[in-house]
């Protein structure tokens, strides 16, 4: 081991430090499934090739099975990590017409999912709930303010720092062992 620590990665080959893609998602779906009384929720998310948008999208999944919601395929779409996704909003509206809530992979996509919403006329947080995921800095911002997940970047790197440390401090106890 060479001291490399992967950070927002995970790798068989280093250690990483990643962000919690379930605790925070999953008690927020399921306060809008519990609380809210929403039973049709749709998730908009990243592609399977990134780590993150697969493991919030198996959260999702998990949490409507643990409450008893099929979810069909026309509320599950899938598109780039970022704000340019407003088509894909704009096909679940479209889709599905009883739709309740959004839950979105990442703040960027819950910003092109307020756009989409206020051009049609919704009120979001009345007509429809949306959720997000990384806590950007304009989340609080928007109108009304986004609720999301945190995910705190700093804190993130903090934890890879300390982890690089820790595996360096292993490696001259060893030399010093030997």
């Amino acid at each position: 081991m060479d001291g490399s620590i992967f950070i927002s990665t995970n790798t068989d080959e280093f250690p990483s430090v990643i962000y919690d893609n379930e605790a925070g998602l999953r008690d927020g779906i399921n306060y809008i499934i519990k609380q809210k009384k929403c039973r049709h929720v749709a998730i908009l998310t990243g592609f399977e090739s990134n780590t993150d948008a697969r493991e919030r999208f198996k959260v999702f999944m998990d949490v409507m099975a643990e409450n008893n919601i099929t979810v069909p395929d026309s509320m599950i779409v899938k598109g780039e990590f970022n704000d340019k996704c407003q088509p894909l909003v704009e096909k679940l509206l479209k889709e599905n017409p009883q739709l309740q809530a959004i839950v979105c992979a990442n703040d960027h996509m819950a910003r092109a999912a307020y756009s989409v919403l206020n051009q049609y006329h919704f009120t979001i947080g009345k007509d429809i709930l949306v959720m997000g995921f990384d806590d950007i800095e304009e989340a609080a911002g928007m109108n009304p303010p986004l609720a999301t997940v945190r995910a705190d970047a700093a804190l993130l790197g903090y934890r890879g720092i300390m982890e690089g440390h820790s595996i360096l401090e292993k490696q001259i106890i060893k030399l010093m062992i030997n």
